[in-house]
């Protein structure tokens, strides 16, 4: 009998229940107390996460788990950013997240390669723009100038965009994420509204009008002789050079609405602090609390600069080999005469991406001044409350004194060794300039 017993307690996993039921209530008590138990927290769980949507049906566990992922990771908050995606994420590069068992993924995907297929095949291989850079060079009397331009184009061109490419297979929608994080700014303009989904349809056509008008001026050659001489040729050489530069087009916006929702998060941070300044008791709070936000939004932009460094560094070499090819085309063929209308829009265009590039490094330096503004407020509080006798700060204060080591996250830099603002720009123009009298005297 006691054996039986002991068998039967055996069966209880509890080891508090089976001893509670040995002692005094018997098996049959023990295993319905175990029961009711088990019941009791499983209907809690359950309800718990029916709550929150996160079960999912057992019987199709299997074919829905990975589907549901998807979806959820699908969602991307900022009106802007998902218009921007939903509209351009079939353009050749990859905005969306990568998964064989998601079959609007899929299809995205294969898209993607196929166009990037497409523009490597016309614009690199036995196309009329390869032709007219083997005639340039054989014609050329600076025989360093038709190397160059062989190099750049076999060698250097391709090298860039295949890193274009590779970067947005590989991080594309990571930087998605990083960018929609719940840390920047959660205002009135990035409520997922109607009116603020219009306005978001308004700057992605805004945007696209733009490149469209930067395509033209990048482009002229080709599109006049498409326009007076229809070849299948120049047609594909022509969309090839569309889908290359929508890369540019996509990294230069991701890299601009980094630096201007960081701005608008910045000015609201440093006027909350405003605000707790002026409040005379129970400011420390508010204070704490901006502190970590500010810490968290430092973070982020750690992770983003990571992130970006890598179209950062394409971006800015890619910008080096085009002024080293405009200003040798300027000074190589425009005073030898010839159409006065390319020679302006070569001019245009390279004066179009000088605004663009300072246009980025100029709110980069107004996030800049903001960080140090805001890090001299929170200094202010630890000098206001430090120790006068001992010179040193209030312990709960003392932390606040630690800015100084995230302003390195807010810079716009590669790799954190190369930081771009405005006297790299101009080093980076002067380079170009004396590698083109290089040129021009060979």
């Amino acid at each position: 009998m006691l054996d039986n017993r002991t068998k039967t307690m055996e069966k209880i996993h509890s080891p508090y229940l089976r001893i509670f039921g040995l002692l005094h209530m018997g098996k049959m008590a023990a295993i319905t107390i175990q029961q009711r138990t088990f019941f009791k927290w499983k209907n809690r769980y359950f309800h718990q996460k029916f709550s929150t949507g996160q079960i999912i049906n057992s019987r199709h566990h299997n074919n829905n788990n990975w589907i549901t992922i998807v979806q959820t990771m699908d969602k991307i908050h900022s009106p802007y950013l998902r218009m921007f995606v939903l509209l351009h994420g079939a353009s050749g590069l990859q905005l969306l997240p990568i998964s064989i068992h998601d079959l609007r993924s899929l299809i995205y995907l294969i898209i993607n390669l196929s166009l990037n297929s497409i523009t490597i095949n016309c614009v690199f291989y036995d196309s009329p723009l390869s032709h007219a850079i083997n005639r340039a060079q054989q014609q050329s009397s600076h025989k360093l100038y038709g190397y160059y331009l062989r190099t750049a184009f076999y060698f250097v061109y391709p090298i860039i965009y295949i890193c274009f490419i590779s970067n947005y297979l590989i991080c594309g929608y990571r930087i998605i994420q990083l960018l929609d994080s719940h840390v920047f700014i959660r205002s009135t303009i990035m409520i997922d509204s109607s009116t603020n989904r219009w306005k978001a349809f308004g700057i992605f056509i805004a945007t696209k009008l733009f490149w469209i008008h930067w395509f033209f001026i990048n482009e002229p050659y080709w599109i006049a002789n498409l326009v007076n001489h229809f070849k299948w040729k120049t047609f594909s050489l022509v969309l090839g050079l569309y889908l290359y530069h929508i890369y540019h087009l996509t990294t230069w916006f991701l890299l601009y609405y980094h630096q201007i929702i960081t701005n608008l998060t910045l000015k609201q941070i440093d006027q909350m602090l405003t605000t707790a300044t002026t409040i005379k008791t129970n400011s420390f709070s508010l204070e704490k609390r901006l502190f970590r936000s500010f810490q968290k939004l430092s973070r982020q932009n750690q992770k983003i600069q990571f992130s970006t460094s890598f179209l950062l560094s394409i971006m800015f070499i890619e910008q080096t080999i085009f002024t080293v090819s405009n200003l040798s085309y300027f000074f190589l063929v425009h005073f030898k005469g010839g159409d006065g209308a390319w020679h302006f829009l070569s001019i245009y265009s390279y004066l179009t991406r000088f605004i663009i590039c300072f246009g980025l490094i100029e709110i980069n330096r107004q996030n800049l001044q903001l960080f140090d503004h805001i890090e001299k407020r929170f200094n202010c509080k630890v000098i206001q409350n430090g120790d006068g006798a001992s010179g040193g700060c209030s312990l709960r204060f003392c932390h606040f004194n630690q800015l100084q080591l995230y302003r390195q996250y807010f810079c716009l830099s590669a790799f954190q060794w190369l930081q771009i603002d405005a006297i790299t720009a101009m080093q980076m123009f002067f380079f170009s300039l004396s590698y083109v009298t290089i040129i021009s005297l060979t």
